[in-house]
């Protein structure tokens, strides 16, 4: 079977990733790995942002964190001798927002790009400053070409519909100003991507899968039915 990438949430908890996601693995023959970004080597600029910037400077493509996945990936293929081996990413919270900034700046060749339950979101909007929009960066990054990519990228938000509580949610003005929780977030930056390409013409690759009644749990997330439309898009 293909192979799921779990990215952990603020706690850095990579073995309980692990073990929530193993039913994943026995639901759908899949191989589960769970790297684990400690946070002395990982700061949040690091992992929730990606890497993209340091100390607020944009970093060079090579330095961002996302090219460690595509080393995971590649480490993997080469342990159980699949070249090809398909793979699909998927991150809970802090995770979540490592992959939707995966997703805006190096997708690679994942199948699917799972972000769930994530705090912030980057809105595909350079009027809006980075972390939370394309402001600020190289117009290289952040052009109508890079953002046109982003809107195809094969990304899922995947969003628990309970998922109201205020615990570790970054409550700045710039986020609060994508919602007042991660259900609203999620959501908004669905439809402002979605309007976006409708608006241009742009291919448009995202999906918005709700799972309802579950808050922000990534046991429960990973184990509602909607994890597989979430992944596998059925």
């Amino acid at each position: 079977g293909p192979l799921i990438v779990v990215m952990h949430g603020l706690n850095r908890n990579a073995e309980d990733y692990r073990d929530n996601a193993m039913a994943l693995g026995d639901r759908f023959k899949a191989l589960v790995v769970a790297p684990e970004l400690n946070l002395e080597q990982f700061p949040v600029e690091a992992y929730q942002r990606g890497g993209v910037t340091r100390d607020g400077k944009a970093q060079p493509i090579e330095q961002w964190t996302f090219q460690f996945v595509i080393d995971v990936v590649a480490s993997v293929r080469g342990k159980v001798g699949r070249a090809d081996l398909p793979y699909y990413l998927i991150g809970h919270s802090a995770g979540g927002q490592f992959l939707n900034r995966l997703a805006a700046f190096l997708p690679g060749e994942a199948v699917r790009i799972v972000s769930t339950n994530p705090g912030t979101l980057i809105f595909p909007d350079r009027a809006v400053p980075f972390q939370f929009g394309f402001g600020g960066l190289p117009d290289k990054w952040s052009d109508n070409a890079w953002i046109k990519k982003y809107l195809a990228a094969p990304l899922t938000l995947y969003l628990g519909t309970a998922d109201t509580e205020s615990a570790n949610l970054d409550m700045t003005p710039e986020a609060m100003r994508q919602g007042s929780t991660r259900i609203e977030r999620g959501r908004a930056c669905f439809q402002r991507a979605e309007a976006l390409a409708r608006e241009r013409g742009w291919p448009f690759g995202w999906t918005l899968v709700e799972a309802e009644g579950i808050g922000h749990s990534s046991a429960q997330m990973f184990a509602h039915p909607k994890a597989e439309e979430a992944i596998f898009g059925r």
